[in-house]
């Protein structure tokens, strides 16, 4: 028993990482076992019924939405990367983060152009 406390006192930052990593990953494994286990599994009509902002729908719509949020979606995480070149702006010296900014830049150029290009074409889905 004695060898195992000696292993953790000449091991203790990797005991630490790993309790960091594994004691989380356990508590939400524990948790969707649990709820699996737990949850009801009969249908129920009210259920599976289509709800429209949390109510039930009143009449048919008048003409569908022609707006769908992946492409919203798309273009907020393709705005991220200015974030992230701040980030490096007040860490680093700027000899460090201008290529890694240039990068960003680029990306973000790239990711905007693709999300409003897939925005409109979402858009004229539905018209």
């Amino acid at each position: 028993m004695q060898w195992v406390v000696d292993w953790i006192s000449q091991n203790a930052d990797l005991v630490g990482i790993l309790l960091v990593t594994l004691v989380p990953f356990a508590v939400a494994l524990i948790g969707i076992l649990t709820s699996y286990l737990l949850a009801p599994r009969v249908p129920n009509p009210r259920k599976v019924r289509r709800y429209e902002a949390g109510n039930p729908p009143l009449a048919e719509p008048k003409a569908p939405l022609p707006m769908q949020y992946i492409g919203y979606a798309l273009l907020l995480t393709s705005l991220e990367p200015i974030l992230v070149f701040t980030i490096l702006i007040t860490v680093g010296t700027w000899s460090a983060a201008l290529p890694l900014i240039i990068i960003a830049v680029i990306l973000t150029v790239v990711g905007v152009a693709y999300s409003l290009r897939y925005v409109k074409d979402i858009k004229e889905w539905g018209a």
